[in-house]
């Protein structure tokens, strides 16, 4: 779930703690940021696409901090949130007013502090509530960490051998 305790969060680090699930992706990045700051130039970076799902986007751009008013559109104020965290990114953001509803087994796999509307609590959900629906940030991303991962799966794919699996020739 995305965690806001202020508006401000956006424009700090939230694009910087997304959860990788490429196979091959690290949590660690590959150069510092003063690295990435110091060589990074508009051919080296890579397209990004964000999906914020469940928030108000016009709610995140007036609550926004003054050294970002110069923007006109919520679009525009999370891409450059985006590209101020993720110096190697070309951030493109779409906003998704209804949150992503969950299904078995995720509404029983959250912790009990997160409530049945994906916000996390101070207190603990009762037993018998399950998480109905959450906010989300979502990233599809090109460059080093997808090259590595498709790497991983040309590997892995290299030892499977297709006459074991009769039905998968059907």
């Amino acid at each position: 779930p995305v965690f806001l305790t202020d508006t401000n969060t956006f424009e700090k680090d939230t694009f910087s703690k997304l959860t990788h699930l490429l196979p091959a992706a690290s949590d660690q990045p590959s150069r510092s940021l003063n690295e990435e700051m110091s060589t990074s130039s508009i051919q080296e970076r890579r397209p990004h696409l964000y999906t914020l799902r469940g928030l108000l986007k016009t709610a995140l751009f007036k609550h926004r901090s003054s050294a970002y008013s110069g923007f006109s559109t919520p679009e525009e104020y999370l891409e450059q949130c985006a590209a101020t965290q993720n110096m190697t990114a070309l951030p493109r953001m779409y906003c998704h007013t209804k949150p992503l509803k969950t299904v078995r087994p995720f509404p029983q796999i959250f912790k009990p502090e997160i409530s049945i509307d994906g916000q996390i609590l101070t207190k603990v959900r009762t037993p018998g509530e399950t998480v109905q629906v959450l906010p989300v940030l979502t990233s599809w991303s090109t460059g080093a960490q997808a090259q590595a991962s498709l790497g991983s799966l040309a590997t892995r794919a290299k030892k499977l051998n297709v006459a074991k699996l009769p039905r998968l020739l059907d």
